[in-house]
């Protein structure tokens, strides 16, 4: 009787536990990666006008070494040069796309390959929610110039579908006037394709658009 017991019980925990790695299998398998822009087109990237340091933006050939071989490597990034004037306050630069959409999916993640200021400038994702509210994600100082990327999980008290807004770089509690170099290339996202969601209208960019260095 107990061996029958013991049998029936290492039965049900096998059940169990496929079970599980069914779920969790399925689960991956709803996660997909959608490209959102290498940063190659010019003019599809734009200064804010709102801006509060000058700056530039330009597509440079300059591309993570990680990409290079992959199949369609970017052949390009954008490049955005700043001088920030150092001093007391607070001043940012964003660069923004000139056509923004929400990401017809739920966003689960965001990354973006970026080579930084080495400067500990900081660094932002900046995306509006389905109501129109921003949200700020943030990478981090820019510590260093080697290109790395960034993984940013998206909040899940954010309202989806998500529009990405901006990528800002500002210099909260660096007081030094410097002239720093940052460059972004393949931005993605991941998603749950099986929940599509409503796509909205495409509203346009007013900023400056890229120039040369």
């Amino acid at each position: 009787m107990q061996f029958m017991i013991h049998k029936l019980i290492t039965s049900i925990q096998i059940s169990v536990i496929a079970l599980s790695s069914l779920l969790a299998l399925t689960a991956q398998a709803k996660e997909e990666t959608m490209l959102i822009t290498d940063f190659s087109i010019p003019g599809e990237w734009t200064q804010s006008r709102w801006n509060k340091a000058d700056g530039r933006i330009a597509l440079r050939p300059n591309v993570p070494p990680a990409l290079k071989d992959t199949e369609d490597a970017p052949e390009q990034s954008l490049g955005v040069k700043i001088e920030w004037p150092g001093g007391e306050g607070f001043r940012f630069f964003n660069v923004e796309p000139a056509n923004s959409e929400p990401i017809p999916f739920e966003v689960k993640e965001l990354r973006l390959w970026y080579s930084g200021t080495g400067t500990g400038h900081l660094l932002v994702v900046v995306v509006d929610d389905a109501q129109g509210k921003s949200h700020k994600l943030p990478i981090g100082k820019m510590e260093s110039t080697q290109w790395e990327q960034a993984r940013l999980r998206v909040p899940a008290k954010v309202a989806q579908p998500i529009t990405i807004k901006a990528i800002n770089q500002h210099d909260w509690g660096i007081p030094t006037p410097a002239e720093t170099t940052a460059y972004f290339s393949r931005l993605e996202a991941v998603v749950d394709t099986e929940k599509p969601l409503g796509a909205g209208s495409a509203s346009g960019g007013a900023g400056k658009r890229n120039d040369d260095w």
